[in-house]
C-alpha cells in the first residue's frame, strides 16, 4: 500500500470514528446507540433469520438486474440500429426514460394486475426503478460517442452492424459497467422498500417490516448496516470486475 492509499484510509477511519462518536452522543431516545445496534446482530442472525433473508434478497435483486439489464441494454443499443430500425426505437427509448417522473404509489397495483403473483411484482418494481434511468444513462452514453469512431470504422470497410458491434458494445463497455454500478447500487437502495411492502419470500426488508412494527430499532439499525455492508461490497466486486474485463480504461486515472 503505497502512502497516497494509506492517507485514504486513515482519513476514512478518522471521519467513521467521529460518526460512531456522534451517533453515540445522539439525544434521541429511539435511536440505539452503537453497541446496542451491533449487539443486535447474533440475535437478528441466529434467532430471526437474517442470513436466509439476505440470501433471498441477494437472488431477488441478482434476477432483477439481470432482467434489466438484458432490456435497458438492447432497447438502448437498438436506438442506433442501421436505418429505418434505429428510428422505430428512439422514441421507445425516449418513453421508458420518461418513466423516472413516476412515482411507485399506483404502480404495485399496475404490476398486480399484470403478474397476479407477488414474486413478479417485486421483480418489476425493480426493473423498472433501476431500468428507467439505465436507459435515459445509456442512449446518452452512446449519443456522445465520436462521429469519428463511426467513420474511422466505416473506412476500414465494416458494414453497420459490424460498426454498432465494435464502436458501441466492445468500444464502450466499460462505460456501460459504470452505469450500472451507479444504478444497481439505485436497485439495492430501493429493495427494502420493495420487500417491505410485499412480504412474500421473506427478505431483509421484510424483516425489518416486522421488526419496526415489534419497536425493536435495535434490530432495524442493525439490519441497515447489514444491508450497507452487502451494498459496498458488491459496489467493490463491480469494479473489480470492469478492472479485469477492460484494464484499459484504468490507464491514466491515477492522479494527485
Amino acid at each position: 500500500m503505497n502512502f497516497k492509499n494509506l492517507n485514504s484510509v486513515v482519513i476514512g477511519v478518522g471521519w467513521v470514528i467521529l460518526a460512531l462518536f456522534v451517533w453515540n452522543i445522539s439525544p434521541t431516545s429511539y435511536i440505539p446507540t452503537p453497541l446496542q445496534t451491533f449487539g443486535a446482530f447474533p440475535r437478528l442472525f441466529f434467532e430471526r433469520g437474517l442470513g436466509e433473508a439476505l440470501w433471498n434478497s441477494m437472488s431477488l435483486n441478482f434476477e432483477a438486474i439481470s432482467i434489466m439489464f438484458v432490456l435497458a441494454y438492447t432497447l438502448s443499443i437498438a436506438t442506433v440500429f442501421p436505418y429505418p430500425y434505429g428510428k422505430l426505437f428512439k422514441p421507445l427509448a425516449t418513453l421508458v426514460s420518461s418513466g423516472r417522473f413516476n412515482g411507485f404509489v399506483g404502480l404495485p397495483l399496475v404490476f398486480m394486475a399484470l403478474f397476479h403473483n407477488p414474486h413478479w411484482v417485486k421483480v418489476a418494481l425493480l426493473v423498472f426503478g433501476m431500468g428507467v434511468f439505465t436507459v435515459l444513462s445509456l442512449v446518452k452514453m452512446i449519443q456522445q460517442i465520436p462521429k469519428e469512431r463511426f467513420d474511422h470504422s466505416r473506412t476500414l470497410r465494416m458494414n453497420e452492424w459490424r460498426v454498432i458491434w465494435e464502436v458501441v458494445v466492445l468500444g464502450s463497455f466499460d462505460q456501460v459497467i459504470d452505469i450500472l454500478r451507479i444504478n444497481i447500487a439505485m436497485g439495492w437502495m430501493m429493495l427494502p422498500m420493495v420487500e417491505g411492502r410485499f412480504k412474500f419470500e421473506g427478505g431483509v426488508g421484510a424483516l425489518m417490516e416486522v421488526d419496526s412494527k415489534q419497536f425493536d430499532y435495535a434490530a432495524v439499525f442493525c439490519a441497515l448496516f447489514v444491508i450497507l455492508a452487502v451494498g459496498l461490497l458488491q459496489d467493490y466486486a463491480i469494479a473489480f470486475f470492469k478492472s479485469i474485463v477492460c484494464p484499459a480504461s484504468e490507464i491514466g486515472l491515477d492522479k494527485a
